[in-house]
């Protein structure tokens, strides 16, 4: 065989080689299926104003409902929330 057909033959099987094992590393990237990334949402900090502090104790009544005098208004969207262990009746400071 001469070295011209050996070299040919080198060759295309180097050729082959890449094409298989380096050229799609390349193009398609190998994906650790083992980690899963989970992006965390962003928490906002809301201020709120606080409206009203009423007598119930957050630590035996945890719903904390709001009263219905202030769910009736339209100048807030009223909501409720544990602040130094009473509920109070707040308003979201936008």
């Amino acid at each position: 065989m001469s070295k011209l057909a050996i070299f040919i033959i080198f060759s295309a099987v180097m050729l082959t080689l890449i094409l298989v094992e380096i050229i799609p590393q390349m193009i398609i990237p190998k994906y650790d299926f083992e980690t899963v990334f989970v992006k965390k949402p962003k928490i906002e900090k809301i201020n709120y104003k606080i409206e009203k502090i009423t007598d119930t104790d957050c630590r035996r009544d945890s719903e904390c409902a709001t009263p219905e005098e202030y769910l009736l208004m339209s100048r807030c969207p009223f909501a409720s929330k544990c602040i130094d262990g009473k509920c109070a009746v707040v308003c979201p400071d936008f």
